[in-house]
């Protein structure tokens, strides 16, 4: 099972129950002690460290999918089997597989429902995973190797089953499930505004994006044509060439217009400005004389 998931001429780390060994101890490992052809040894080590209990995980990954979706919550289901398992796992880290990360908040009944926040809004089609880890208690068997003639081996639980004509057990939970279908999702074309969609790239801009593909067969195909439609040819495009000088020259006379009267309106804007600068300046001056006037006046009195 580790060669399956160990790189080539790497090292892995193992744990077997036996007895006790000083550190650097060296190990051999066969397969079988049987002289057949296929003999060979199967792995060689080193003892790192030896204890009388290890504690030894491997990797669960609980599932559940969403029932109920708000803006930044959400409530899952068939994860968990009642209200204990959630309150055991409250607050746990949890995320979906598009990569949303999300905590686990509070159960929802007794059936294992609870309800989760997350960093972002996620969909009713999200898968949500929870990552942990679970004990695995290994055998405790040990039969040591006598070196005399009349010792024989244990035999493999595989050969036992083969000697006495016993089937492999099996085992519901460890048939692959049926497949299942998801249909292809749609989503809606993306809108860029006209402003950001100037700044982008020519080759990521919509226009050349959305552009069809062109028919390359229809352009080695030539096009004969006789003496009228020529002549209709030839009529559309001196009025296509009209209609586009007599729209540049319009373009040019509003150009010009545009600019004039933007003079107009400044220079009548200067005007203005000026004239109720000087009715501001006038009104000052009327009103401190009018000041001077009566504090002369206090004062005579």
């Amino acid at each position: 099972r580790s060669q399956r998931r160990v790189h080539g001429h790497a090292h892995c780390t193992m744990t077997s129950y036996g007895p006790l060994a000083p550190p650097n101890t060296g190990i051999v490992a066969f397969r079988s002690m049987d002289k057949v052809a296929h003999f060979r040894v199967s792995a060689t080590g080193v003892v790192l460290e030896s204890a009388p209990n290890f504690e030894i995980k491997k990797k669960l990954k609980l599932v559940g999918v969403p029932y109920k979706v708000g803006k930044n919550s959400a409530f899952i289901k068939d994860m968990f089997t009642s209200d204990l398992e959630v309150n055991k796992y409250m607050r746990a880290k949890i995320q979906t597989v598009s990569g949303i990360r999300g905590e686990i908040k509070k159960a929802e009944g007794i059936r294992g429902d609870f309800r989760a926040t997350f960093e972002d809004r996620i969909l009713m089609s999200d898968i949500v995973i929870c990552k942990c880890w679970t004990n695995v208690e290994p055998r405790r068997t040990c039969i040591p190797i006598v070196d005399v003639a009349e010792w024989h081996r244990a035999r493999l639980i595989g050969e036992l089953r083969v000697a006495e004509g016993v089937p492999v057990p099996h085992q519901k939970d460890s048939n692959y499930g049926p497949k299942v279908v998801r249909p292809e999702r749609k989503f809606n074309s993306l809108k860029i505004s006209k402003n950001l969609e100037a700044s982008l790239p020519i080759k990521f801009r919509t226009l050349h994006r959305n552009k069809a593909p062109s028919d390359k067969l229809h352009k080695k195909a030539a096009v004969v044509t006789d003496k009228k439609e020529k002549a209709v040819a030839s009529m559309l495009q001196r009025l296509h060439t009209v209609r586009k000088a007599r729209q540049r020259l319009k373009e040019e006379t509003s150009g010009r217009k545009k600019v004039l009267k933007e003079k107009r309106t400044a220079f009548v804007q200067a005007l203005r400005d000026g004239h109720k600068k000087e009715a501001r300046k006038r009104q000052h001056v009327e009103k401190g004389q009018q000041e001077q006037r009566l504090r002369k006046n206090a004062r005579l009195e």
